[in-house]
């Protein structure tokens, strides 16, 4: 799946496909988000694109499995 992870229909088109498709989610491995890989990026407005990318990332495919229950 390719997809921008921030973007809530990148993610609720598949959970809605993975739902419809197997009725129940067993379990959910989520491993996306960014890092740093140089010091030198570590800056307020890397911080930022962490921030914005990151927490969306962890927060959503598990919120849009929950919304299907």
């Amino acid at each position: 799946m390719a997809g921008d992870t921030v973007s809530e229909r990148t993610i609720d088109e598949p959970t809605t496909h993975l739902v419809d498709t197997y009725s129940q989610v067993d379990g959910l491995v989520n491993h996306v988000g960014i890092i740093f890989s140089k010091p030198l990026e570590h800056t307020v407005e890397g911080c930022d694109k962490l921030m914005h990318i990151n927490t969306p990332s962890a927060w959503s495919p598990p919120s849009a499995l929950a919304r299907r229950r």
